[in-house]
């Protein structure tokens, strides 16, 4: 990770060793799945500064340590596909997120890098 990633994460009282405190049970989707059917909402929870870019018609970027600030306007319809660069933001995400929407919730655990390498591979 880079050091403003790092830094970033800390703020957000995340450290290198938080993968540990996520257990929340997750319904886990694969990027072939999840990029089959355009009912699914994308919703990026990286940092903005974080590559790859990711470009999808129905996709939105909330980066982790703003999901709490944007939960009252945050408009989420249908299934959503939460990812980050490796699965493991995207958890603790859809564990707040699930406390405020009924929506159904899927996990990316491949990551930004896989989701993008699909859509090259299939364009």
């Amino acid at each position: 990770k880079s050091e403003p990633i790092r830094k970033k994460l800390k703020q957000h009282g995340l450290t290198e060793n938080y993968s540990s405190l996520c257990t929340y049970p997750v319904k886990e989707i694969s990027v072939a799945e999840a990029l089959e059917s355009s009912e699914y909402m994308f919703l990026d929870v990286r940092e903005t500064e974080e590559l790859p870019l990711i470009h999808l018609p129905n996709a939105i970027q909330i980066p982790l340590g703003e999901i709490d600030q944007q939960m009252n306007t945050l408009q989420i319809n249908g299934p959503c596909v939460v990812f980050c660069a490796s699965g493991i933001r995207s958890r603790i995400a859809i564990e707040k997120l699930e406390q405020h929407f009924s929506n159904e919730f899927y996990n990316l655990p491949a990551g930004a890098s896989a989701l993008l390498q699909h859509i090259k591979s299939t364009a």
